[in-house]
């Protein structure tokens, strides 16, 4: 299994493969000490010689019974996500609705809206989603005040509701979600919803970039490239698209490619 903590994008602890901590962890996986399960399946999780997906999802698994909120969503993802062949719609609705229900996850209420959102494992319910999407941004679930602001950005069944996402974009952006900068970022860029800023979308652009997200990289890019709102620069346009290659987007490795030449 590839780092379940690194598909999902939301977890950054690093942990050092040292067998010594492995051991000691052991003698603290207990109800009274849920965090001890949670970091020996972070270990067994991580590449290296300790690496062993089943146990992982083991002691993913124990913590999550003992109310590890951050447990139950990564085995929600990873069952959702289909991670090492592991696709189980109705176990993903399982734990992600106990992680929701804790109220200490990054993203239970958040994944519970998203399944409801792309009707996998359960009928499409736009209310349902929009019911969960709220209660994960109330409990500062970063993906859920994306996932709403999104829906209230394109509402294809009312009215779109403008002020609304634009509140709850720059929520997620102010977390630190980077794809929050990025639709805010838009909606400035287009002005969709409120006045056209190019000087408040490059910022968010550049947050998001930091955050190291390649769109919001590969966007300042054209922003300096073509020259919108900023002197242009060819030379900051290049070095944006690289590092938005760098980070895995193919059209920024294209931009970058054709710009050398």
């Amino acid at each position: 299994m590839k780092k379940i903590t690194m598909i999902i994008g939301l977890l950054s602890i690093v942990y050092s493969l040292d067998f010594i901590k492995l051991k000691k962890e052991k003698q603290y996986c207990t109800d009274k000490n849920p965090n001890g399960c949670f970091s020996l399946a972070v270990l067994y999780d991580a590449d290296g010689p300790s690496h062993n997906s089943n146990k992982a999802i083991n002691f993913y698994s124990k913590a999550c019974s003992f109310n590890h909120a951050e447990s139950c969503a990564i085995l929600g993802a990873v069952y959702a996500l289909g991670v090492d062949k592991k696709q189980n719609y109705n176990k993903s609705k399982i734990f992600y609705s106990k992680a929701c229900s804790i109220k200490k996850s990054k993203f239970g209420c958040a994944g519970l809206g998203l399944l409801y959102e792309q009707g996998t494992g359960v009928h499409t319910d736009y209310k349902e989603a929009i019911k969960f999407y709220k209660k994960a941004c109330k409990n500062d679930e970063a993906m859920g005040c994306n996932n709403l602001g999104v829906i209230y950005k394109f509402d294809d069944y009312q009215k779109p509701k403008y002020f609304e996402a634009l509140t709850l974009l720059q929520k997620a952006c102010d977390l630190n979600y980077s794809k929050g900068c990025n639709n805010l970022a838009h909606m400035y860029v287009n002005g969709v919803g409120v006045k056209k800023d190019m000087i408040k979308s490059r910022k968010l652009y550049s947050k998001s970039c930091k955050l190291n997200n390649p769109l919001g990289c590969y966007s300042l890019g054209i922003i300096y490239f073509k020259g919108d709102g900023v002197i242009k620069d060819i030379l900051k346009s290049k070095q944006f698209f690289k590092q938005s290659c760098n980070e895995g987007l193919n059209q920024g490795c294209i931009v970058y490619k054709s710009l050398r030449n």
